[in-house]
């Protein structure tokens, strides 16, 4: 490496730091490329050649130390020392201020240590000097993810009509769950109802809001439209034990009259007993 002989066989002051930035340089592109080439004190060596850089008072290049620093760090678990790297960047340049990837990671560290509302500080940092709807709604989720974890159903609401629900259909199922749960919770049934029957009954956040969704056909008066859930063939297999249908569907069909379907389902539930 000429970096390395230049600081062994002709050490000047100015030249070195200019050489230890790029052998720092030079392992974080072998990192990169070829992790499984590069041992972890490498790594560590380069991590220490980035800090010399940024105690400089005229550092060779203090973005790309930061940012490449950071990266070095979070891929060791230093997720803290990470995170101050990736926090430096994006207070003090316009264009990471940006970069919703940068801010994702960030939020990400903060969320695996369940601290939502240091993660959402991230997230609407980034978010107020967006302009792109893609990259918005992309924050957007993770927001009311997050505000969810933290019960704050008051603000989940309130973010409902800011949002442009077309996002991906996992992503959309999962907002209406989130606005049907906090509906649910503040008794408005209707409301409810209405955000969990745009869920599809076969995703995975069905069995979350089972018994919520049929309560709701009771608060309402809706006996028909439970009866038309219940006597859907994904429920009996998937979303609650044989007998508990069978007795959901007894509970409905008496409500809604239907004399004929409850005495077959007494004839159902006997059998199995």
């Amino acid at each position: 490496n000429w970096f390395e002989y230049q600081i062994n066989k002709w050490p000047h002051k100015g030249l070195n730091k200019e050489s230890r930035f790029w052998i720092a340089e030079s392992i974080y592109m072998i990192q990169q490329k070829t992790p499984d080439d590069i041992h972890a004190r490498e790594i560590e060596r380069a991590i220490a050649l980035y800090t010399s850089d940024l105690k400089l008072a005229a550092p060779v290049n203090i973005r790309v130390s930061h940012y490449h620093r950071g990266w070095l760090l979070l891929g060791l678990e230093y997720k803290s020392e990470a995170e101050k790297d990736f926090r430096w960047l994006q207070k003090n340049d316009s264009g990471f201020a940006k970069d919703v990837d940068l801010t994702i990671v960030r939020g990400t560290l903060f969320e695996n240590e369940k601290q939502w509302v240091a993660a959402n500080d991230v997230y609407m940092t980034t978010l107020q000097l967006l302009t792109m709807t893609e990259e918005k709604k992309r924050l957007h989720i993770k927001i009311v993810r997050n505000l969810y974890q933290l019960k704050k159903c008051s603000s989940i609401l309130a973010w409902k009509p800011k949002l442009d629900l077309t996002f991906n259909p996992e992503e959309t199922e999962e907002l209406h769950f989130y606005f049907g749960k906090c509906y649910y919770t503040k008794k408005r049934w209707r409301n409810a109802k209405s955000e969990f029957t745009r869920i599809s009954i076969e995703s995975k956040y069905t069995k979350y809001f089972f018994d919520d969704y049929l309560n709701t056909f009771r608060k309402t008066k809706d006996f028909k439209g439970g009866v038309k859930f219940i006597e859907q063939p994904y429920v009996a297999g998937n979303l609650a034990p044989e007998a508990k249908i069978i007795s959901l569907k007894i509970e409905f069909y008496s409500k809604a009259k239907l004399w004929n379907s409850v005495i077959t389902e007494m004839k159902h539930l006997m059998a199995i007993e």
